[in-house]
């Protein structure tokens, strides 16, 4: 923008025209207010605003400054505009210097520090920075441009810094008021003089000349090497005279100090005859490196030779030998290898060349900083000793030109103490620099305070060193960075050093500043600081002006970058949320007025839309209704909100909202009354929807030290401002989005009832309201031979009919649309109903999981003898564990029913006795609250109160119904939306246009969602459902052919076209690291740790596992406890199979994931949820979404038994089926859509997978044919088997396609079993409908069978399992299995029939007579003869099948 100088001067004369626009009757214009001092300071008229002020300032009278006296009838901005103007003024002096400037050496560096004081005082006077600099140092043109940069630049940022309030002011920098604290802090930050080295020993040592000078003085040479012979005398002594010893520790670490270029005094002496004689005197008042020998020959020949007598000599490589030193000692000949005393290589491009690992140069780094302190401690072990040659003490001079030759250069033991640790990371091909995280000379500083000055310990080096470390970086990076070797004031030994001296605010978004990666755990620091980042984050103007404008961020920007970095920096959380749609829901309104005159209302979501391009406009904003909150309630993120200030306190919870700062009050008062108590200080209104408001305020509290925030808004787009700024700062925290879009825009009867009008053109109801009468009329079902063949009905009744389907087959199926229509259909009622759902399962899950690991832990933790003791009377009738309980309950406030106040009284009395007791009860009281109360749950009280039952119950009975109790307040966002979308009104239609049936199965699915069950307990505690359950938790007793079978479901995780296709699932798999990793984590995750533990695999395992916990009658108790036991195998498998074939599925998502852009965690979290999902659809499941009507009902126990996987494979089967039918394409896990062809493929494959090939595959593993042909023996496989196996792959989709499937399953075999001529045990076949009643039916059988004939065995073995259902069936059943593992009784078995037998498979997969068993010995001996016959004739077939 160029500058109008005439109009300027105008302006000047006459600023009338400015003060109107923006103080239109002395009052801010409306929605200016907040930035008007910034925006009148530095970007409107920005010369015009200082002259007037700057007249003010120094006149103090508004004679020549109308602006400013306009300002002061508004008192707050007066103030305030006053300090910016004078920041302003400071801040335009940074105008003259653009370009930056190299640092300056360490001899300047200290002549400026000498000088600072005065300086700063002249500064503060008003002299010019550059006039000020040159009064007092007497540099070079371009250096005194240098120090006037530095300058200029601490005092650009005291701009920025008084902008600040004072509490931000405070926090930042403690104790700074005025300008000159400012400037003298800011070059503490910088650099303390102490820690340079020559000023420090200077100071320690009353040093009157400089160290070279020091070192030319006579004998200090002399002294220097008559010293490293008494070392190396003592090393011979300390290595047991070996001379090997001492020549490796000579060579590998002295000979870096000892033998340079530079020989002695910079070549100004050689060592003559034995003295040290001058050869060049031109050369002697040069600079020095502090060298004492003349080179390697002469250090070696001073140190071994002549001090102990080793010859050495230096020998090249020969043939396979390699180079190194030939050593003579005492007639004794010794060859110490290079490689004995090979070092890592120290320059960049060596060190990256030959791949030189953390562990290599860490290694290395120890040794020298172990021998460098071994020869520091040595010498000042000598310090005031008298030493023969030459003939004085050795003192602190001598001491200190040591440590000096120590930092000589890059081969020293100090130099090399440091291992190369970080590597640059950038696209970057020039030179490079191996360069000290922490300067060797600050290094040297503390060594030297160490032992001159008794100040650092030992303990401080050792911190010290343990981040003295390298980084390769760019040499143009190594140029900016600032003090040479210098750290900051406020570094603390041990400290990362990286926040410290690279990444501060000086270097914030510098040219060719890179960030640095760890080379071994692969740490990357510095990310945020580069030019890149700061682009990224849009805050670097085009120019000063522009980037001075936006000071109050840009100074919370790199504060909180500072901050954010600090790897030393205690957690800091803080909880921001947004107050409208996300915190409370209400009917408050923003007035506008545009300037034409036309007036409007906006509400919270559309000013925080609409906000910026009405202002664009020239709208006036009117916030007096906004500032009042109006029909308030609660909003979706209310039950957090309230958990976070339960856990955390309300110190660290702020309301952020676009409302003005007025409407604070109001806000405070409608959450207390709705239970939520926050500090009116925390509640802040911007005024201002945009998301960069919020954006910048986050970032502020960043610069406070927050450091871990969630974030909640039901804006996207504020969601997605803050998350860009979060992820800059790569900080901890969580990023909330309230789900309104669906609940709000979305999940109403509205979208419903378009969807259903839109999709059923044809039905009279259409476009209207349908009453409860018209519904039932138009819903009621026909004959039912007519409905079960009416084609022509929107419902199918034969294959998965609606009591059939799980819900989203009941959307899928039936109401959803066809091609993109229908697409869509399917994403809002995923979105509206079955992902709340889903979200709402897993949270529960993970509650679910740590409570229940807390009470197992609590168990161990106080024994077995403890645990078994709570079951025994603590007073008549009453139990230790019902005394706990009555002691929880009293700490709750709960009433008791069924107990005298005696009784009440005993039992407490007891408890308050019993230390260890009451511990115990206050354990899981504490478990509880620390694990439900952060999560949503605003009602949990404590503990829950007692059931009418509590006396049958204990406490893991109450533990389940705490997870009953805090079910509505985890699954509120289903629960809103389900009864948003599916009013009564909404449910007549779908009645009237699907039928009652339809309208019956959705009701029932939705009731069992809300209620978390599958039974209601009258089912649950009905003795015949139980009854029939326990028949079949003794068909799943230990059954291992069952449990290998789950292993096939392994494969249902592979797609044809998406990220987990067969070639990327192989390719996974091939990479057995990376698989075994991934298997673990899915193996570990909450989502398999639950389903194992808790009998999430079917209906009746789960019914099972409560009965364990709910039964009083002993037997039945014993049996459930057995059978629940029994489903191990089955529950491993179960997890086994899904691990196994997931853990491919979910790398490759993970891969899909972060190619699109996104972080390793989302990824790995949104892959882990995804994988969940696609388990819960393809594997076994109880969860109640995923389970039928049929399923759930009475009926569904009765013919259904075993379904569960078959049901839901028929279901998808029937799902892509449709799908394929009505052109709809394939969602993939992130969102987006296949192509029509890729879903075509898709969707044939899942209908292949789960209509043919996993049935098939099932029924010939079960029954054993598929083995046989792969081993060969296929020709041993009799036609009725081949056909029963295919007619057992075609009931599997009969029988999961519901109740009337099986029937005709069943008819269907009893057809085919007349035509094959077999009328015998046509009454079994017909129970078969039931294979639980079968199963009863063929057991009582047995039972009278036994009675009549005297066989005790089957009695035995029969009446328990049939009465009881305990497991004595399967025990016997195992007990076969071992004896045909083995052959016991000689049957002549192959090797695969022996090993498959012996894991449940029976003889008759294989055409085999069943063989006798040891437990015949209960029969009689009619039955025993009867054996025996048959034993041969099994023989006998036998020899005519080998």
């Amino acid at each position: 923008m160029r500058k109008n100088k005439q109009a300027i001067r105008n302006l000047i004369r006459n600023p009338k025209a400015l003060l109107d626009i923006y103080l239109p009757n002395d009052k801010p214009s409306q929605g200016k207010k907040e930035g008007l001092a910034i925006n009148l300071s530095q970007r409107l008229a920005r010369e015009i605003l200082q002259n007037d002020l700057l007249n003010f300032i120094k006149t103090g009278s508004f004679k020549n400054s109308p602006i400013t006296e306009r300002l002061a009838k508004t008192q707050g901005l007066f103030d305030r505009i006053i300090n910016e103007a004078k920041a302003a003024e400071i801040i335009r002096q940074s105008d003259r210097i653009k370009n930056s400037v190299e640092t300056l050496g360490a001899t300047d560096r200290i002549k400026v520090f000498e000088v600072n004081d005065q300086i700063v005082e002249l500064i503060r006077k008003g002299t010019d920075v550059e006039a000020a600099v040159r009064q007092l140092l007497n540099f070079r043109d371009k250096k005194i441009k240098q120090v006037t940069k530095a300058y200029t630049d601490i005092i650009l940022k005291y701009g920025d810094f008084i902008r600040l309030t004072k509490t931000e002011r405070s926090k930042i920098k403690p104790g700074v008021t005025t300008l000159e604290d400012f400037i003298q802090q800011e070059f503490a930050d910088i650099a303390s003089d102490e820690m340079l080295f020559g000023k420090f020993v200077e100071k320690i040592a009353n040093l009157d000349k400089s160290l070279n000078d020091y070192h030319f003085e006579d004998g200090r040479v002399e002294m220097a090497r008559a010293t490293d012979k008494a070392f190396v005398k003592s090393l011979m002594k300390e290595f047991n005279n070996d001379p090997k010893e001492v020549a490796k520790f000579v060579l590998k670490f002295m000979k870096g100090h000892t033998a340079s270029a530079s020989q002695i005094l910079n070549k100004a002496y050689r060592f003559i005859d034995g003295a040290v004689t001058l050869v060049d005197k031109g050369r002697s008042g040069k600079g020095t490196r502090f060298q004492n020998y003349e080179g390697i020959d002469d250090m070696l020949n001073t140190l071994l030779r002549d001090n102990l007598g080793i010859q050495i000599t230096k020998v090249n490589k020969l043939g396979k030998r390699e180079g190194g030193y030939e050593i003579t000692y005492e007639g004794q000949d010794i060859f110490l290898g290079n490689s004995e005393i090979q070092l890592n290589p120290i320059e960049s491009k060596s060190v990256i060349k030959n791949n030189i690992t953390y562990d290599q140069s860490k290694a290395e780094a120890d040794e020298q900083t172990a021998a460098m302190f071994k020869y520091l401690d040595f010498l000042n072990s000598r310090r005031g000793k008298t030493l023969a040659i030459p003939l004085r003490n050795y003192d602190d001079i001598d001491f200190i030109l040591a440590l000096q030759s120590l930092n000589s250069n890059m081969q020293t033991m100090l130099r090399r103490s440091a291992p190369y640790t970080y590597k640059f990371v950038g696209n970057y091909t020039g030179p490079l620099r191996y360069e000290h995280i922490i300067p060797a000379g600050y290094i040297l500083t503390n060594i030297a305070d160490h032992y001159l000055n008794n100040g650092k310990t030992k303990a401080d080096l050792k911190k010290l060193m343990s981040k003295y470390e390298v980084a390769i970086i760019p040499e143009t990076m190594d140029k900016q960075i600032p003090m040479g070797s210098l750290m900051a004031r406020g570094y603390e030994a041990g400290d990362n050093a990286l926040a410290n001296r690279y990444y501060t605010i000086a270097n914030f978004g510098k040219d060719d500043f890179y960030p640095v990666k760890h080379i071994k755990d692969g740490t990357v620091f510095g990310d945020a600081f580069s030019k890149q980042s700061l682009q990224r984050l849009n805050i670097r103007a085009k120019n000063s002006v522009e980037r001075r404008s936006d000071s109050r961020s840009a100074q919370h920007f790199v504060v909180a970058m500072k901050k954010s970095i600090d790897p030393n920096a205690k957690k800091k959380g803080a909880s921001i949320i947004d107050f409208d749609d996300t915190l409370a829901k209400t009917k408050s309104n923003v007035l506008y007025t545009l300037p034409n005159g036309t007036k409007g209302k906006i509400d919270a979501t559309e000013f925080a839309l609409r906000s910026e391009a009405l202002e664009a406009e020239g709208a006036v904003f009117d916030f007096s209704e906004f500032s009042r909150v109006k029909a308030g309630k609660r909003g979706p993120f209310f039950g957090k909100a309230q958990a976070l200030k339960d856990k955390f306190g309300n110190t660290d919870i702020f309301v952020l909202t676009a409302r003005p700062q007025n409407a604070a009050p109001a806000i405070q008062k409608f959450l207390s009354g709705v239970g939520l108590d926050l500090k009116i200080e925390n509640i802040v209104g911007l005024e201002n929807g945009t998301p960069e408001a919020k954006a910048d305020w986050i970032t502020s509290k960043v610069a406070e030290g927050y450091n871990d925030i969630l974030f909640a808004d039901d804006a996207i787009k504020n969601v997605k401002a803050v998350a860009d700024v979060l992820d800059i700062f790569n900080i901890g925290g969580k990023i909330y989005q309230a789900r309104q879009k669906f609940s709000v825009e979305g999940a109403t009867e509205e979208t419903l009832n378009k969807i259903l009008d839109e999709n059923n053109p044809d039905s009279d109801v259409a476009g209207r309201k349908v009453d409860d009468t018209e519904a039932r009329e138009k819903g009621r079902p026909g004959f039912w031979l007519k409905e079960l063949f009416n084609f022509r009905s929107k419902v199918n009744q034969i294959f998965v009919p609606p009591s059939a389907e799980d819900l989203k087959g009941l959307w899928d199926n039936h109401i959803a649309g066809k091609g993109r229509k229908g697409e869509s259909d399917k994403v809002w009622f995923e979105e509206t109903i079955l992902r709340p759902y889903a979200r709402a399962e897993r949270a529960l899950d993970r509650i679910k999981l740590a409570v229940r690991n807390g009470i197992v832990n609590l168990k161990k933790l106080y024994g077995k003898t403890f645990v078994e003791e709570l079951y025994k009377d603590a007073i008549p009738e009453f139990t230790r564990m019902d005394a706990a309980r009555i002691y929880l309950w009293w700490k709750a406030g709960h009433d008791i029913p069924g107990i005298t106040t005696e009784q009440f009284d005993q039992l407490l009395d007891y408890v308050m006795k019993d230390q260890q007791l009451k511990n115990y009860a206050e354990n899981v009281f504490e478990l509880l609250n620390d694990n439900i109360k952060p999560a949503l749950v605003p009602l949990f009280e404590m503990y829950p109160p007692p059931t009418q039952y509590w006396k049958q119950q204990d406490i893991n009975s109450d533990i389940e119904f705490v997870f009953k109790f805090i079910r509505p307040s985890i699954h509120q966002e289903f629960i809103d939306n389900r009864y948003s979308v599916f009013t009564p009104d909404m449910m007549n239609k779908i009645e009237a246009i699907y039928g009652t049936q339809y309208r019956e199965a959705l009701e029932d699915i939705f009731f069992r969602m809300e209620e978390g069950v599958n039974r209601n307990a009258s089912q649950i505690n009905n003795p015949w459902i139980k009854w029939l359950n326990f028949a079949t938790g003794n068909i799943m007793f230990v059954n291992v052919r069952s449990a290998l079978l789950q292993l096939i479901s392994s494969t249902n995780f592979i797609e044809v076209t998406g990220p987990n296709n067969l070639f990327n699932t192989l390719a996974r798999v091939m990479d057995r690291k990376q698989w075994v990793a991934d298997f673990t984590t899915l193996w570990n995750s909450e989502f398999l740790r639950n389903r194992r533990g808790r009998g999430k695999i079917d209906i009746v395992q789960e019914e099972i596992q409560r009965t364990v916990a709910s039964e009083k009658d002993p037997f039945l108790r014993l049996a459930s406890l057995l059978q629940n036991k029994g489903y191990a195998p089955t529950r491993f498998m179960d997890s086994l199979a899904i691990a196994f074939g997931g853990a491919a599925y979910y790398r490759n998502l993970v891969n899909e994931y972060t190619s699109k852009g996104m972080d390793q965690v989302q990824a790995e979290r949104r892959a882990m949820r995804d994988f969940r999902e696609k388990a819960e659809a393809s594997q076994q499941s109880a969860r109640a979404d995923l389970i039928s009507q049929q399923q759930a009902s009475v009926m569904g126990r009765i013919f259904l038994t075993f379904q569960n996987v078959t049901m839901q494979y028929t279901r998808l089967g029937k799902k892509a089926l449709n799908d394929f039918r009505n052109g709809r394409r394939v969602r993939n896990a992130d969102g987006t859509f296949k192509s029509l062809r890729d879903s075509r493929l898709e969707q044939a494959w899942q209908m292949f997978q789960f209509m043919a090939y996993q049935n098939l595959l099932f029924a010939g593993l079960q029954r054993a044919i598929i083995f046989m042909f792969a081993l060969g023996e296929g020709e041993e496989v009799e036609e009725k088997q081949k056909l029963d196996y295919l007619n057992a792959a075609l009931d599997s989709i009969l029988r999961g396609s519901g109740i009337v499937g099986g029937i005709l399953s069943v008819a269907k075999n009893i057809g085919i079993e007349l035509a094959r001529g077999n009328r015998r045990d046509l009454d079994v076949k017909v129970l078969e409908i039931s294979p639980t009643i079968s199963t009863k039916f063929r057991k009582a059988a047995k039972i009278i069978n036994a009675i009549g004939k005297g066989n005790y065995k089957d009695l035995l073995i029969e009446t328990p399992s049939f009465v009881y259902g305990l497991p004595t069936d399967r025990i016997e059943r195992l007990v076969r299995q071992i004896e045909a593992g083995i052959d016991l009784h000689d049957q002549g078995y192959k090797s695969y029939e022996r090993l498959l037998m012996s894991l449940g498979w029976s003889t008759y997969d294989f055409g085999l007579d069943k063989p006798p068993t040891v437990l015949d010995i209960l029969d009689m001996s009619e039955t025993q003869k009867k054996t025996r016959k048959r034993t041969r004739r099994t023989r006998s077939k036998r020899g005519k099948r080998r």
